[in-house]
């Protein structure tokens, strides 16, 4: 994939728990980077386990490798919003990462 590919800016974003003053714990969201990337649909199916249906892969993110990116982040992308499912290298020189992810809410 050429550099001209990584055309889409979004923003990385982790989440934090902090505790509440209330014994419980609150989860904020802060952003760890803004990156360009390539972002494309990808066929996806629900899987069912145990009366659970499981994360559904909706997109294919690819970044440059070195990128902080983990499974369970969430990526902001034209006031989307993406969840982090897995992350793997893209190609076998490791010049890329590839995240699968999902439509999440807002």
């Amino acid at each position: 994939m050429s550099a001209g590919a990584l055309r889409r800016r979004l923003v990385i974003e982790r989440a934090a728990a902090t505790a509440d003053g209330g014994g419980g714990r609150e989860v904020t969201w802060e952003s760890v980077a803004t990156v360009f990337a390539a972002v494309r649909p990808v066929r996806a199916e629900e899987r069912d386990e145990l009366g659970r249906v499981d994360g559904v892969a909706t997109h294919a993110v690819e970044v440059r490798a070195g990128v902080d990116l983990a499974g369970g982040d969430r990526l902001t992308i034209d006031g989307r919003m993406l969840r982090v499912l897995a992350v793997r290298d893209a190609d076998p020189r490791g010049r890329r990462l590839l995240a699968l992810a999902e439509e999440a809410e807002r």
